[in-house]
């Protein structure tokens, strides 16, 4: 457990993950995702909070591999069309899943923590628990962890980095 701003966090992870967007995400004439609208809002007006259709969950995620993946969903096998949307990603020690407009609480089987910005001062101070077990696979949660899931995603929303090997001078 840490002291932190959580809505400087927050903003900053936010702002980070619009700023990830692919070229022809940010070009185009098209009409702006909601999730995405609403975060630009949140990010760049101070004294908006965090909108009320927007969760976001985070995990101890302590791999190298950076992973963003925009407008993915995962979905559930004889759910009846249930299913949980949003952005990922992950850098180290932080993963993130913003999920938008979640009907049944489905992400509630991943005993995830939520980031919750509860004071509209930007500068609030909280404190924020970090749980470093159980640990979640490196590809959590597009891989799912059991056999009822699906994840579905274009590939011109994901993006992926891992370290280069350093080569070193003698």
């Amino acid at each position: 457990m840490f002291d932190y701003q959580p809505n400087k966090f927050l903003r900053a992870v936010a702002g980070h993950l619009l700023a990830a967007n692919g070229v022809p995400d940010v070009v185009t004439n098209d009409r702006t995702a909601p999730i995405d609208a609403a975060l630009r809002q949140y990010v760049l007006n101070p004294t908006e909070g965090l909108p009320d259709k927007l969760c976001v969950y985070y995990w101890f995620y302590p791999h190298r591999r950076r992973v963003v993946m925009k407008h993915s969903l995962m979905g559930f096998f004889g759910s009846n069309g249930a299913s949980i949307y949003g952005h990922v990603f992950k850098f180290f020690p932080f993963g993130f899943w913003f999920v938008w407009n979640e009907e049944g609480d489905r992400s509630r089987q991943f005993n995830l923590r939520r980031l919750d910005v509860s004071s509209p001062l930007i500068s609030a101070k909280s404190q924020l628990t970090l749980d470093l077990q159980p640990l979640r696979s490196m590809n959590f949660p597009e891989n799912p962890p059991s056999n009822d899931g699906v994840w579905l995603v274009a590939d011109q929303y994901i993006s992926q980095a891992e370290d280069r090997n350093q080569v070193r001078d003698k």
